[in-house]
């Protein structure tokens, strides 16, 4: 899980994030057209998109319209009702869940 204060600072940090966060559209639009299934996708995918989450300052990024598609994916996955994200407090006690589940 990402810590509150760290997150990306440098241009090639937000760079990165922004890589990744294009990942994810990309799979949101497999999954739109059936080539991979949404219980595989949640499977892998899914705490990680938590765990950013969970950031603040990579959540300050992803409130930016500009990630229309990841928000798409957000409201597909349950992240995302009307418009707004999981709390960071959701999202922490989802991953502390699923983590602890596994020990």
């Amino acid at each position: 899980m990402c810590k509150d204060d760290v997150g990306p600072s440098t241009k090639e940090d937000i760079a990165q994030l922004c890589d990744y966060l294009g990942l994810f559209e990309h799979c949101y639009i497999l999954l739109k057209q059936n080539i991979i299934d949404l219980d595989t996708f949640q499977g892998i995918y899914k705490t990680r998109i938590i765990g950013l989450l969970s950031n603040k300052i990579i959540r300050k990024e992803i409130s930016n319209e500009k990630w229309e598609t990841f928000h798409e994916l957000l409201r597909k996955l349950g992240l995302m009702i009307h418009g707004d994200i999981f709390s960071i407090d959701e999202c922490r006690e989802y991953v502390s869940h699923r983590t602890t589940k596994f020990k």
